[in-house]
């Protein structure tokens, strides 16, 4: 809170700008900053550098900075192809691996604070006023970005119950299994070995991966994970295939997981199993917590959480924050 105060005081007397002006600014770059890098977007607006290591595009960023004959482009918000030759890259490798710059944080940042077309300029200002609170100077190595906890899984469980429908815009159009009509408890279900799946239910219309009448495991964490995030989901999903046995005719068992940022390594083993995953700030609680809440809410940790994206500084590979 000291740190955000001291930003805030910075940019007005810098800019000239109000107080009430700068608090909006810097609450809103802390919560678009957030939401893309838990979004697995890394965020490359110099001198603010985060991201996942292994990124193949991070990691070509930081080869070709090592050239003296290349430079930085002023913003990298360009064209997926565009930016796949300046990168040296397959453009499928920069569609997968997603980046955003210093323009794509300002078009969010307006578009958040609904600011007149006629003051964007003085917004670029303030975007750049505040980038450059994570210089390192000569007393300091430059500030780290923090990304902030969403709270437990309990209450994003409770959030996502009430709001469950939403995964249909995500390919998963989908019920809460239940007794009555399914034969099994989608909220309290527990396998013979004692393993409890968050959520299993039944989905409700045909998607892109999934058909009318096949079932779903939902896996959530409040946290980034990794591997063994993977690992969990797999086991419910073949414990649930298991059980139903015969009762599954000709549907599919299906697994989704939903957390708050996901390792490479996690990434490439869901798409090995065909498992779905959604981050906490794609389905809009990232932004629904720092909304709801002026209470500092604190992580939900187990074993499959890991840091967050790590601030990177220019020229090194070298993580300064998790």
């Amino acid at each position: 809170m000291a740190e955000s105060t001291q930003i805030i005081n910075h940019l007005v007397r810098s800019l000239g700008v109000s107080a009430h002006d700068a608090s909006a600014f810097v609450e809103v770059m802390q919560e678009l900053v957030e939401e893309q890098v838990t979004d697995d977007v890394s965020v490359i607006a110099p001198p603010l550098i985060i991201g996942r290591f292994g990124c193949p595009v991070l990691d070509r960023l930081m080869m070709r900075l090592q050239d003296p004959r290349w430079s930085l482009p002023e913003s990298l918000d360009v064209a997926p192809q565009e930016l796949a030759d300046l990168l040296r890259l397959p453009v499928d490798v920069i569609e997968a691996y997603p980046v955003i710059g210093r323009f794509g944080l300002l078009a969010k940042c307006l578009d958040r604070l609904t600011v007149a077309d006629e003051d964007a300029e003085l917004y670029l200002r303030m975007l750049d006023t505040w980038l450059a609170t994570y210089a390192a100077d000569q007393s300091s190595g430059g500030r780290d970005f923090e990304v902030l906890p969403t709270g437990s899984r309990e209450a994003f469980r409770g959030w996502l119950l009430d709001r469950f429908e939403l995964l249909g815009r995500y390919g998963y159009p989908a019920r809460i299994a239940d007794q009555f009509d399914d034969d099994l408890d989608g909220g309290s279900h527990s396998f013979d070995d004692g393993r409890r799946p968050d959520l299993v239910a039944r989905i409700t219309d045909d998607g892109d991966a999934v058909r009318r009448g096949d079932w779903l495991v939902v896996q959530y964490k409040a946290t980034a994970v990794g591997h063994n995030a993977h690992d969990e989901l797999a086991t419910h999903v073949d414990w649930l295939r298991a059980e139903l046995g015969d009762r599954l005719g000709d549907a599919g068992v299906h697994g989704l997981l939903i957390a708050d940022g996901a390792s490479l390594l996690l990434e490439r083993a869901l798409r090995e199993r065909a498992f779905g995953y959604i981050s906490l700030s794609a389905i809009g609680y990232r932004r629904w917590v720092r909304s709801h809440t002026r209470v500092a809410v604190v992580g939900d940790p187990d074993a499959t959480a890991i840091a967050y994206p790590a601030t990177l500084r220019l020229g090194s590979l070298v993580a300064t924050a998790g």
